[in-house]
């Protein structure tokens, strides 16, 4: 399966299709992903994320730039790079080459802003974080002494249950006792 770097290529080598311009969507997030960029040969890139008022303006430029043939004449600038075991190769005129570098420069800019806010989002939420653990630590101790308040009244409720049944023990059996004594005097009665 074709990707879109070969289907560029396909594209410039053909010698009625090299005119149309064409842009490269990608990621580029890595130094292969530049590398493909160049070496397919077209005549940009846009890098995502990026922010619809710049796609579109680079959308425009390519489309209203007229496209150069890479001839030899053109070409000022032609290098081989050896970067993961492939090789690229970068022929481009020095306007397309600053062109790229201005482009991966921006990527650049706004990778590092991404950083920059997602370190401050890590930082806020790290801050959170601390804030529920330290608000965790205080229920924990409020639990723990509710449990032990807990405890000591069942264990006052125990001691009072058993307390009160030795009560109603004693209670019953002096009411037995009584009732045992009131039927042995009725019994001597004639």
């Amino acid at each position: 399966m074709e990707d879109g770097f070969d289907v560029c290529r396909r594209i410039k080598a053909d010698s009625d299709l090299w005119v149309i311009p064409v842009l490269i969507f990608t990621s580029a997030s890595t130094l292969t992903d530049l590398l493909n960029v160049l070496d397919c040969n077209a005549e940009n890139f846009l890098a995502f994320p990026s922010d619809i008022p710049y796609r579109l303006s680079l959308i425009e430029t390519t489309i209203t730039t007229p496209v150069e043939r890479q001839t030899p004449e053109l070409i000022k600038t032609q290098f081989k790079i050896n970067h993961e075991d492939r090789i690229y190769v970068v022929s481009a005129s020095r306007r397309k080459i600053l062109e790229f570098l201005l482009s991966s420069f921006e990527i650049a800019v706004n990778k590092s802003s991404e950083l920059s806010e997602l370190k401050m989002e890590i930082q806020r939420l790290n801050e959170s974080a601390e804030t529920l653990k330290e608000s965790v630590t205080e229920h924990t101790c409020i639990i723990d002494l509710l449990n032990a308040t807990i405890r000591t009244k069942d264990q006052k409720i125990a001691a009072l249950t058993t307390k009160g049944q030795k009560r109603i023990i004693s209670s019953l059996k002096k009411l037995q006792r009584s009732k045992t004594l009131r039927e042995n005097l009725t019994q001597g009665w004639p």
